[in-house]
């Protein structure tokens, strides 16, 4: 979820989340219920057969689902718990394939290649901690911070996107504290700190 939205890419954003709450209010909650995927062909299908493969959470059922939403109510009272990757973990209940690509430790960097770590401050999918673990795996990488809120940084044009799109044409990845002042693009800062 991006506080601004992406309308090119017709990603709503906290306002329409707001418009849709309200319409659910009075009866319609169809923004709100998820589009039921039903061929492999469909572009939303990739998703949850690449995210059930990659990440499985340890729950029963539904119910033990349910219990830790409401902990993690409790312990994230702003988000009231709530995820992307709860949507991920609630489609993968009964995943008709085996989970085959559980986390494990970064290997098989190619040498002279630095790896660039990309992520926002307030991301609800990856959080920032995650990053940081991220970059403690590398010998020299280099973690690009986007000082923002939603998924997937390099969707916001700006200077983190410029400097992604540097990267994987040159190789070149930005200095740390890169740039250390406040941007025009969406008045937010943009840091990269160095790996270990």
């Amino acid at each position: 979820m991006f506080k601004d939205g992406l309308p090119q890419l017709s990603v709503p954003g906290w306002k329409e989340l707001g418009q849709a709450v309200a319409r659910a209010g009075k009866g319609d909650a169809s923004a709100l219920s998820t589009r039921v995927v039903a061929t492999a062909d469909d572009p939303a299908f990739s998703g949850p057969a690449v995210g059930c493969l990659d990440m499985r959470a340890n729950f029963r059922g539904y119910p033990a689902l349910k219990t830790q939403m409401a902990l993690d109510g409790v312990v994230a009272p702003h988000t009231r718990g709530t995820g992307q990757s709860y949507q991920y973990i609630a489609q993968c209940l009964r995943w008709p394939v085996p989970f085959s690509n559980p986390p494990r430790p970064a290997a098989g960097i190619t040498p002279g290649v630095t790896p660039l770590i990309v992520n926002a401050l307030y991301d609800p999918s990856t959080a920032y901690a995650w990053a940081q673990l991220m970059l403690t795996e590398f010998k020299d990488a280099v973690l690009l911070t986007r000082d923002g809120a939603g998924h997937t940084s390099y969707m916001y044009p700006g200077p983190a996107r410029d400097a992604v799109d540097r990267y994987l044409i040159t190789g070149e990845t930005p200095p740390p504290a890169w740039p250390s002042t406040e941007t025009a693009a969406f008045g937010r800062r943009f840091t990269a700190a160095a790996g270990r």
